[in-house]
């Protein structure tokens, strides 16, 4: 398992858990879904709400997921880049609410182009 360096630097501030979990997360962050035990990829977080990559679409609770590795900025970048130019994904909606919440990655990765 991946050591999450925000939450250890958390820890080592003295912040809780729960602190912790309210971080948001972001486009190609990994965590794990409790109630399930798998582990996913991020496709969009919005407020309590959260949706994977992967087959079948979903959408679950940010409270019930535990971050175990953050994207960094470039993965991050990546990742939306990989729903810009996805064609399989236009019914169930991920598509749009990656490109609609981190329409700012995709301006960075074509500036830096």
């Amino acid at each position: 398992m991946t050591t999450d360096p925000i939450r250890s630097a958390l820890a080592a501030a003295g912040c809780t858990r729960e602190d912790a979990r309210k971080i948001a997360l972001r486009c190609g962050d990994h965590v794990r879904h409790r109630p399930t035990g798998e582990e996913w990829i991020v496709a969009w977080a919005e407020g309590s709400q959260m949706a994977p990559c992967g087959w079948p679409p979903c959408r679950a609770s940010v409270a019930d997921c535990d971050v175990i590795n953050r994207a960094s900025d470039e993965e991050h970048r990546r990742s939306v880049m990989g729903w810009w130019s996805s064609t399989s994904h236009g019914e169930d909606g991920r598509r749009a609410q990656v490109l609609r919440l981190y329409a700012a990655a995709i301006g960075e990765a074509a500036r830096d182009a």
